[in-house]
């Protein structure tokens, strides 16, 4: 579920099969193929891995007309956690040989094309998840037994979290692809993102860095998103003045051009905002001397604290929370490593954002997500605070928050490094504290302390 690329996710499913063959599920025929499906199609694609991994890899499998094919949906379209059936030798036969002559299993060795016809059994066991399935195969008859399906059960579900991964890599991939064709100006923009990228696979601080960079990355989709919206709707605005103007009404005609012109500023203020993250991006890569700068402090918590928040809303759209500031007018500006304390406010937020969602999802009603950013100036500190009203943080963990990968969130969701770099910018980068104030069920807060001289 740590997958960078959706070509990883073979290697997934080679994994996930050695699960299965180590707790002894791995059943007589082809070893396991795990199954996933399209939105609008019934073809399917077998994620094969034989015993010896001889004939491993991805097979499409277009839908015929079959009832091996049909009796398998119809149990995937009712809902069913499990489904296990004999089919005669015919029906095997049949099957494997339009198979064999439409689709990838045209690829397998000839002598497993020559042992599936000679066997007089065939039965096939899925457990089923909403995208993907496991499926075991076998030819003498033997199915799973009991604590073999609670096995197959679990583990689909562990793959679908991996398989939506998949797909949401493949969906940006696309959307990436898109960008890069249709809008040219950003083309050097995102040169930039890749070489920077490379640039901080070979930086001693990859984790904290590769941190950043997903939230630059999320974030530029939200002004590449303006961009194409109001791009399609100046489209349908200059159809809609053409015809005003076939009907000789100029005064409705003027009135749709000022709303293109509107379009065309908005599309230029959010191209401009992807360039400017992506500088800044570059700017910090470059930024190996980590010099102090005179930083405005009001100005740099907001700026993350809006990259943060819609840094998130852009992977989900569903995810809304109270943002309330109190900027402190005293603060002004101190020097800093910019970047750096950046970074700790945007990994604070985007916790923050994580916390009250988990605790929205467990209480669908009656609960509000506040996320609160102050800054403060006392007489020698300058203070930022995120507070929220989340869960709380248990005792056990508060003692373990600031160590390098202790992480709470499931697995592929978080590197266990964010507070444990934040702890370290803050106190041994700026002579700083960074303390933890919570409450168990009524929410945290996270103060940063920086002397203000």
């Amino acid at each position: 579920m740590a997958m960078q690329h959706p070509d990883e996710l073979e290697k997934v499913v080679t994994i996930v099969v050695e699960k299965l063959k180590d707790l002894g599920v791995v059943l007589d025929a082809n070893g396991v193929i795990i199954c996933t499906y399209f939105k609008d199609s019934k073809d399917v694609v077998h994620w094969m891995a034989s015993p010896d991994f001889t004939f491993s890899g991805r097979y499409l499998l277009p839908y015929f007309d079959h009832p091996i094919f049909n009796d398998a949906w119809n149990s995937r379209l009712n809902g069913d956690e499990y489904f296990s059936k004999a089919f005669s030798v015919e029906e095997k036969n049949s099957f494997f040989k339009h198979a064999f002559e439409h689709s990838d299993y045209r690829k397998f060795p000839n002598e497993f094309k020559e042992w599936i016809f000679q066997n007089d059994k065939h039965s096939l066991s899925f457990a089923w998840s909403k995208n993907s399935a496991i499926l075991l195969p076998s030819h003498t008859g033997v199915v799973p037994n009991e604590s073999d399906i609670e096995i197959l059960k679990r583990f689909v579900k562990v793959f679908e979290q991996a398989y939506i991964r998949f797909l949401d890599l493949q969906v940006k991939e696309e959307q990436a692809a898109m960008l890069f064709k249709e809008k040219q100006r950003l083309e050097k923009a995102l040169d930039h993102l890749q070489n920077t990228q490379k640039q901080l696979i070979q930086s001693e601080k990859m984790a904290s860095l590769g941190e950043l960079t997903a939230g630059i990355a999320h974030e530029i989709q939200n002004p590449l998103n303006f961009v194409n919206n109001f791009s399609e709707l100046s489209n349908e605005l200059l159809v809609e003045m053409n015809e005003e103007l076939a009907k000789g009404d100029l005064e409705e005609a003027k009135a749709i051009a000022s709303d293109i012109r509107q379009n065309l500023e908005k599309i230029y203020h959010h191209g401009k905002r992807a360039d400017n993250i992506v500088k800044s991006m570059i700017q910090h890569s470059r930024n190996s001397s980590a010099t102090k700068e005179l930083t405005d402090i009001n100005k740099l918590t907001d700026e993350f604290f809006r990259l943060a928040y819609h840094g998130l809303r852009a992977k989900d759209k569903s995810f809304n929370a109270k943002l309330i500031t109190d900027y402190d007018d005293k603060v002004g500006s101190l020097p800093i490593i910019a970047q750096d304390m950046g970074r700790v406010i945007l990994n604070l937020i985007t916790n923050a954002f994580y916390t009250v969602n988990e605790k929205k999802i467990q209480q669908s009603k009656g609960f509000n997500p506040t996320v609160t950013v102050t800054t403060k100036k006392t007489d020698d500190q300058i203070l930022i605070a995120v507070e929220d009203n989340g869960n709380g943080i248990p005792q056990p963990v508060l003692e373990k928050i600031f160590q390098p990968f202790f992480t709470t969130k499931p697995t592929g969701q978080g590197t266990g490094l964010g507070l444990s770099l934040a702890f370290d910018i803050v106190t041994k980068g700026h002579g700083g504290e960074l303390k933890v104030e919570t409450t168990a069920g009524e929410g945290s807060s996270f103060i940063i302390s920086i002397p203000s001289q």
